[in-house]
């Protein structure tokens, strides 16, 4: 009898095919029991063999692997705190006080939903969500910051 084909978790699964494999189950066999129980599209030959080595390799940890890439080197709130103590720094301004580049404080405050506009003067309203008011005016020399 089959159960229910519903998404079940990457971690779920990953806890699934461990006890297989230690269950002596084989690759083809754990796929097919898996596909079985949860749907074609939950899970690949593939996965189940790149788990079954790691597995073999000792490994039984079904947590996700840590991947190198480049730190953040600030957080968002050290400058939302900066903006709110003088809305009237500039980038390079902002990026100095962070020890960082003025390239990744421009990157930072569009990811946050800060837009710039030069030369403008006026604040829009921006909706996020249901949530329906000004946030704030952040001016920056003669440009505007505004979420």
């Amino acid at each position: 009898m089959k159960m229910s084909k519903s998404a079940p978790s990457k971690h779920h699964l990953r806890e699934v095919m461990c006890f297989l494999y230690k269950s002596g189950k084989k690759v083809p066999e754990a796929h097919r029991m898996i596909v079985n129980t949860y749907g074609e599209e939950c899970l690949t030959i593939r996965t189940v063999r790149k788990w079954y080595a790691r597995f073999r390799s000792g490994n039984f940890s079904t947590d996700d692997i840590q991947r190198p890439g480049v730190e953040k080197k600030f957080e968002d709130d050290a400058l939302v705190e900066l903006l709110e103590q003088d809305a009237c720094q500039s980038q390079q301004q902002l990026a100095n006080a962070l020890c960082v580049t003025q390239q990744a404080v421009s990157m930072r405050l569009e990811k946050l939903g800060y837009r710039y506009q030069q030369g403008s003067t006026q604040l829009k309203v921006r909706m996020v969500g249901n949530i329906q008011t000004i946030l704030g005016k952040i001016s920056l020399a003669n440009a505007v910051y505004f979420l």
